[in-house]
């Protein structure tokens, strides 16, 4: 009988839009699982953000942003987002520094 060794998957890849304009990091439900301590807030704790369309969408849980090159920092996670949004201004408040080039950041 012949044995084999499963190879562990790779390790989930999430993607985010560098967002220069947004006051915070906020997360898309589908990215949840790359922040730790995540939970549900209630009316009284989310936060409430105004979208380009001018709806207004408001978080359901929040999160730490699991990173090592910046201090810990408590984001917010929204079911309606299709995608998570990293604050630029947030990093560079954290001491770090954002390069943009022609086809990345």
């Amino acid at each position: 009988m012949t044995t084999h060794q499963l190879a562990a998957p790779p390790p989930a890849q999430h993607e985010a839009n560098a967002d220069s304009g947004t006051t915070g990091h906020y997360i898309a439900l589908k990215d949840i699982n790359c922040l730790r301590d995540v939970r549900p807030v209630d009316l009284e704790d989310s936060i409430a953000v105004l979208m380009p369309n001018g709806d207004t969408i408001r978080s359901q849980q929040t999160g730490l942003l699991d990173s090592p090159h910046m201090e810990e920092r408590r984001v917010y996670v929204f079911a309606s987002l299709w995608g998570s949004l990293l604050s630029i201004g947030d990093f560079a408040d954290s001491g770090l520094y954002s390069v943009f080039t022609k086809n990345a950041v």
